[in-house]
């Protein structure tokens, strides 16, 4: 059975901020309020920003650039004071449709 979509996006951008700061056990994606800002959005660098000593947006930025490998998204993009989001690849999406 296939991953429920919001789970995926969630675990592989958990994987990302894993991958830059150790000690980051759980984050949280959301669908955009806005198509404008693409298919899903990350706020948890603001939320760990103390926790990791560093100011949100540099968090964005470091994270943003792992996720930025991963060709599940086609769009990455950190946004305001540390807002992450996201777009899903064409590929994704039609495998996702054709799998449905």
């Amino acid at each position: 059975m296939i991953k429920p979509l919001l789970d995926e996006v969630q675990t592989r951008v958990l994987h990302a901020f894993q991958a830059v700061f150790s000690g980051v056990d759980s984050i949280e994606v959301t669908p955009s309020t806005q198509e404008k800002f693409g298919d899903f959005q990350c706020n948890s660098a603001m939320r760990l920003a103390k926790q990791l000593g560093q100011s949100p947006r540099e968090i964005a930025q470091k994270v943003d650039l792992k996720l930025k490998e991963d060709s599940y998204f086609s769009f990455c993009e950190v946004a305001g004071p540390g807002f992450i989001n996201l777009k899903l690849s064409d590929e994704v999406l039609l495998t996702r449709c054709v799998l449905m």
